[in-house]
């Protein structure tokens, strides 16, 4: 098949599996009559663009699934379409671009979501560091180590990753936890002497990102309290944090 603008059948496109490059959790259906009845109407959209993989001669679309319920919706038996040469990763992967970019419907949290899931199960994509993922979907790497923590029961993180300037490294071990009790107890100590969060984690080398976590944790468990001398400006151990400890 030709490259580039070309006519095809919409049943070629519409079959079963087609959404398996949709990066959203589901069609507008509202979407779709709206377009359907632009269409009709005479409105020209942009075409949608369709990827060609020469090993299954499949085509995925990249782009335009409602653009394409809306011409079927119409009766339409075929549409005009870009076609490039591209695998699954190269549909799904300029899906997630062009809606980054928004140019057209703009991804929801739980289509954001999506994206992350498929970057993180694809073979290539799975090796990419949480920064990379996140600067593709146009998402916060808060939220990219979200939905890492909720897949991880069926999402494994390779040894290796891929940084966002293609360099490979490997994946950090995983923290001892006696290392890390050691770590927040000293912090607890640090700053209930009135040690500055930023001097803590200067001393122990740590991100103050880590300090700020375990003195939440430790004012929502109840093991640290307001120091009871010093008017609520300074904070101690409490007997429940006491115990814990012992």
């Amino acid at each position: 098949m030709k490259l580039g603008e070309q006519d095809v059948s919409i049943k070629s496109l519409v079959r079963r599996g087609w959404l398996d490059t949709e990066m959203r959790c589901f069609i507008n259906e509202a979407k779709v009559e709206q377009y359907a009845q632009e269409i009709e109407d005479g409105a020209a959209f942009p075409l949608p663009v369709v990827f060609i993989d020469p090993a299954d001669e499949l085509l995925r679309v990249g782009d335009g699934f409602h653009r394409i319920l809306a011409h079927k919706r119409n009766g339409q038996k075929t549409i005009t379409v870009d076609i490039k040469r591209g695998t699954r990763r190269d549909a799904f992967l300029h899906g997630i671009e062009v809606n980054r970019e928004q140019r057209g419907l703009p991804f929801t949290r739980g289509d954001k979501e999506k994206c992350i899931l498929t970057l993180l199960q694809d073979e290539e994509t799975r090796k990419w560091n949480q920064t990379k993922i996140a600067q593709t979907v146009g998402s916060s790497i808060a939220y990219v180590s979200q939905v890492v923590t909720k897949f991880k029961s069926v999402v494994e993180r390779p040894d290796q990753i891929i940084d966002r300037n293609g360099i490979v490294r490997s994946k950090s071990a995983p923290k001892d936890r006696e290392t890390v009790a050691a770590r927040k107890t000293k912090t607890l100590e640090l700053f209930a002497a009135g040690t500055p969060k930023i001097e803590i984690s200067r001393r122990l080398k740590i991100a103050r990102w880590a300090v700020q976590r375990y003195i939440y944790d430790a004012n929502n468990a109840g093991e640290i309290t307001d120091c009871p001398h010093c008017h609520g400006t300074g904070k101690v151990p409490s007997q429940e944090g006491k115990k814990q400890r012992a």
